[in-house]
This record gives C-alpha cells, sequence and structure tokens, in this order.
C-alpha cells in the first residue's frame, strides 16, 4: 500500500510540475521501485530517465518519512 501511495504522489506532482504527459513519461522511465525495510531502491530506464523524475519520486518518498532513496540507471549493459 505504501508503494502505491508513494507512486500516485510521484504522478500526482510530476504532471502539476512538468504536465500533462509528465506522468506516464515518468512511469514509462521507471523499472522498478523497492521498499527494503526503509531504504528505498529505484531503477530508471536509461533511455527515458530525467534528473526531474528522480527528484520527484525522492520527494514522494520523503512524505512517508523515509529518507535513504538509491536510484540506478540502467544502461542495458
Amino acid at each position: 500500500m505504501r508503494l502505491a501511495r508513494i507512486v500516485a504522489l510521484a504522478k500526482e506532482t510530476a504532471t502539476a510540475a512538468l504536465g500533462a504527459n509528465a506522468a506516464d513519461a515518468m512511469i514509462d522511465a521507471l523499472v522498478s521501485v523497492a521498499d527494503y525495510k526503509g531504504d528505498f531502491a529505484i531503477l530508471w530506464r536509461g533511455s527515458a530517465h530525467r534528473q526531474a523524475y528522480e527528484e520527484i519520486v525522492t520527494r514522494a518518498v520523503a512524505s512517508e518519512g523515509e529518507e535513504e532513496v538509491v536510484h540506478e540507471i540502467d544502461t542495458g549493459q
């Protein structure tokens, strides 16, 4: 349930901050979101990754009281 809240808030923020299509583009850029008992790992598709998406997801994770977020970019190698 917590991951669903984080993703929903990130989508809402992306739309508000970056425009109507930003939420869908951000979700397309996500490969995975994992919650390891308070440490979050976000894997991004390299071809679709944007720094703004990292910031949005980090803020969404912080809304759940968490601070540890690791962002990794899948380069396909």
